[in-house]
C-alpha cells in the first residue's frame, strides 16, 4: 500500500488495523504520537473532552500524552495507524 510506505518516512510503526462494529475503547493515552487515517466506516473519537466524527478519508492526529476514547460505528472500522515512537 503506497500510504504505509510515505507515513514510514515519518513515522517508526505503520500498519493496517481493523476493528468490529460497536467496538469501545476506554479512556487511554500513549507516550507517542499516533495518527489516524480512516480507510472504510468509522468511529466517534474524544481527545481530551473534544468530540470528532471520523469517517472514510478522515485524517487526525493524537499528540502524545492526550487523554483518548472511541467508540467504532456499526459498520466497523479499518484504519491506517501511525506511531511516532521516540
Amino acid at each position: 500500500m503506497k500510504r504505509i510506505e510515505e507515513l514510514k518516512k515519518r513515522y517508526k510503526e505503520v500498519y493496517l488495523w481493523e476493528d468490529k462494529p460497536n467496538k469501545i475503547y476506554e479512556k487511554h493515552s500513549h507516550a507517542y504520537e499516533v495518527r489516524l487515517e480512516i480507510i472504510h466506516g468509522g468511529m466517534k473519537l474524544i481527545i481530551e473532552s473534544q468530540r470528532h466524527i471520523l469517517r472514510k478519508n478522515s485524517k487526525i492526529v493524537i499528540e502524545k500524552n492526550k487523554s483518548h476514547e472511541a467508540k467504532i460505528s456499526s459498520k466497523g472500522c479499518k484504519y491506517l495507524v501511525a506511531e511516532r515512537l521516540k
